[in-house]
């Protein structure tokens, strides 16, 4: 059985909601499934992929998780600025982000349409404490802790008030 598992590093950003879709987070959500903690890794670029940097900061935080007592389902998504030797990290919660809310009709080889949601613009929210704003504004590294259970508690009540017509609800 393995005491970490290691996820990417993903060539591309998986920072606020890009993380639910993400096959790097889903990888290290696997092994934190199954009771083995786990880190997700991803450089935040669209275009130069130097993993230099990168590398020598996942390499010390996997260090310093092997030297301690972790949790079985821990689960930590991990991004990292681009550019240059990363000096800092925080401790985030999830930012917000778009990329547009453009809805473009495109054909595939075969002839089938598809739609491609979300334009080539992004734009996030400047909150602090959140991924986004470490990596974009900070030039940090972003370390958060992230939960598998993906219910929302604050909503159970309203959605149980809902009667469904013909439908009986079990308590």
């Amino acid at each position: 059985r393995p005491t970490l598992v290691v996820s990417g590093i993903n060539h591309g950003p998986n920072l606020a909601d890009d993380m639910i879709y993400s096959g790097t987070v889903a990888a290290a959500m696997e092994g934190a499934i199954l009771g083995v903690p786990a880190v997700a890794f991803s450089l935040v670029t669209r275009k130069t992929f130097v993993f230099e940097h990168a590398a020598e900061f996942a390499a010390s935080l996997v260090k310093t998780l092997l030297a301690q007592t972790l949790p079985p389902r821990l689960l930590l998504n991990v991004n990292m600025p681009a550019y240059g030797k990363i000096t800092g990290y925080q401790v985030t919660k999830a930012g917000r982000h778009s990329y547009g809310a453009d809805v473009i009709e495109k054909e595939d080889p075969r002839g089938r349409k598809y739609y491609w949601i979300g334009g080539t613009g992004y734009e996030h929210v400047n909150e602090p404490g959140t991924d986004v704003t470490a990596v974009h504004d900070e030039h940090l590294a972003s370390v958060t802790p992230l939960m598998i259970d993906l219910t929302n508690h604050a909503q159970i009540d309203l959605v149980r008030s809902w009667a469904i017509e013909g439908v009986e609800q079990k308590r």
